[in-house]
């Protein structure tokens, strides 16, 4: 008879906060998915019927990324992750049922089609308004960190590829985190000690977006801005705007910046993101699969290297 507890590989703690990430990034891929079935459904033929088993299998290898890239993040062996997460599955665990049972349910939601609705933990201090503030304050706070890390890198590199800048920019993730992190604590927005600011800001993301239309398309706005502007650093436009550093600016001036901004950026651009889809507009499973980020390659390959 066993009598001593199975040693495990990680902290309960950080077990759960690493699941509660996993959750999070999901729900945007479990979102379009939704979307796409949606649209097969409609179509309700044969072939539809084929393409959504398809996006069965892609919904789970997305998932197994978003594992993978969430445990690279915190430094955590993913298969050391999935023996604690099978222990405490198996012992019962309500705490880690609850979070495996929840994303099973969102798994299922999307597959049928069905409007993906969540509710996540984050302070009531984040209010809608106070969330479309901070989005566009950190977004463009990063924009200005990407430009400025671009212009020093194309004066070193002048004929580097569009590869090789993004992954000069992919150097930023730290620095991005300390400017997210720094907003955020100067506004004393609180946060539960298993919980990271990022856990917090997008948990009210996903949590507004999906109960409030009106809060999805003025955040879909922002994000489209940031999106366009981001493909312009890369093709190494001049952006005088970006030599400034939104982080130093009081509410007045960073409201004028950032009218400047979405006055001269935001029109007139067309970009192959699922973004510009309306939230009631079924996605096509042709641009489904050839949407695929920086991030989701990166660690897809990973996968395939280990495999």
């Amino acid at each position: 008879v066993e009598t001593s507890q199975k040693k495990l590989n990680y902290t309960k703690r950080k077990l759960l906060r690493i699941m509660d990430e996993v959750l999070l990034d999901s729900v945007d891929y479990l979102l379009k998915f939704s979307l796409a079935c949606q649209g097969l459904i409609q179509e309700n033929t044969e072939k539809a019927v084929e393409q959504i088993e398809e996006i069965n299998e892609k919904v789970h290898s997305t998932l197994l990324v978003v594992e993978y890239d969430i445990c690279l993040l915190n430094m955590v062996d993913i298969e050391k992750y999935y023996e604690d997460v099978t222990y405490y599955d198996n012992k019962g665990d309500h705490k880690v049922k609850a979070r495996l049972d929840r994303l099973g349910r969102l798994i299922e939601s999307a597959l049928r089609g069905e409007k993906i609705v969540v509710n996540f933990d984050f302070p009531p201090e984040l209010t809608k308004d106070l969330a479309v503030k901070l989005y566009k304050l950190i977004l463009s706070s990063h924009l200005h960190l990407h430009y400025s890390t671009l212009q020093r890198f194309i004066k070193d590199h002048p004929r580097a590829s569009q590869d090789e800048l993004k992954a000069a920019i992919y150097k930023d993730e730290e620095r991005k985190t300390k400017r997210r992190n720094a907003i955020l604590e100067r506004l004393n927005i609180p946060k539960k000690s298993h919980q990271d600011y990022r856990t917090v800001l997008n948990g009210a993301y996903y949590t507004y977006s999906t109960h409030d239309e009106i809060f999805k398309t003025e955040m879909d706005g922002v994000l489209q801005l940031y999106n366009s502007i981001y493909q312009l650093i890369l093709s190494k436009a001049l952006i005088d705007e970006l030599k400034l550093d939104p982080m130093t600016m009081d509410e007045t001036l960073f409201n004028e910046f950032y009218k400047r901004l979405e006055q001269k950026y935001i029109k007139g651009l067309t970009l192959p993101s699922l973004i510009q889809q309306s939230p009631n507009q079924p996605v096509s499973y042709t641009h489904l699969r050839a949407h695929e980020t920086l991030r989701y390659l990166v660690c897809r390959l990973l996968l395939e290297k280990k495999k």
